[in-house]
């Protein structure tokens, strides 16, 4: 059994909602919290269906990134690294000293800015679907590969997605995504010196089997993991899948699973 709990923490000037999901009888000692990050205009909602399966090794928190979820809108739309400073941030305020990151999609390119930017604060690295390849490299592919992309998840997903987007709002997410291309991938992941996973469904339009090999040999410890008839939403539309592709990876890790 589990047991799932919202919060909501202030985080300087913004609240921060997030969602806790963990065994009934506590995790086991000694294991890491697992935070997973949702992507682009999502909320934990879309994150829930596989944190429940990892819950039954680990406390997963997931906290909805400021203008996202029923998290505080602020003003100016965040880019990439003020996300990950943020992330941080509600770290501090929850009492978390370090974690596991667990991003899909754009959550992806704030994990991966999380752990250089505060490396200390970032375990190991599980990037689902992970944005930024290079050779999606406009707004409009990445929105259009995305629509492409609606046929092959989870019928379920379409109204989480719906209401998530209208509550984050068209031009907010368009601001995000833009700004989320104008950062430099590679020298980004250089600066990683955790053990990553990357987790790529192969019928996944926006992250290429290229893109995903490719960060892996970027990273200072990486590995790749493909999900069989996988498309870009894993967490949602397959978390069994995706649940059976992360716990090797954890287990391997020295300290993670005992």
């Amino acid at each position: 059994m589990i047991t799932e709990q919202a919060s909501r923490t202030p985080v300087g000037s913004w609240t921060v909602h997030a969602v806790t999901v963990s065994p009934e009888a506590g995790a086991p000692e000694g294991r890491p919290t697992v935070v997973m990050v949702h992507g682009l205009g999502m909320s934990a909602r879309s994150l829930l269906p596989t944190a429940r399966l990892l819950a039954r090794d680990f406390r997963v928190v997931l906290p909805e990134l400021p203008g996202n979820g029923r998290s505080t809108r602020p003003a100016d739309v965040l880019d990439v690294p003020a996300l990950a400073d943020a992330l941080v941030d509600w770290m501090d305020r929850v009492g978390l000293p370090s974690a596991v990151l667990v991003g899909h999609s754009l959550g992806s390119q704030v994990a991966v800015h999380a752990a250089g930017r505060h490396p200390d604060r970032v375990t190991a690295l599980v990037l689902v679907s992970p944005s930024r390849d290079p050779l999606i490299n406009t707004p409009w592919k990445k929105a259009l590969r995305l629509l492409l992309d609606g046929p092959r998840e989870s019928p379920k997903l379409l109204p989480v997605a719906v209401v998530d987007y209208l509550r984050a709002g068209p031009i907010r997410m368009w601001r995000t995504l833009r700004a989320s291309l104008e950062t430099d991938p590679i020298r980004t992941l250089g600066r990683v010196r955790q053990p990553t996973l990357v987790v790529r469904g192969d019928r996944d339009l926006l992250v290429s089997p290229w893109w995903a090999r490719t960060i892996c040999a970027v990273v200072g410890d990486g590995r790749v993991a493909t999900v069989t008839d996988g498309p870009h939403g894993l967490p949602f539309s397959t978390p069994a899948d995706l649940t059976r592709a992360i716990m090797p990876f954890l287990r391997d890790y020295p300290g993670l699973l005992s």
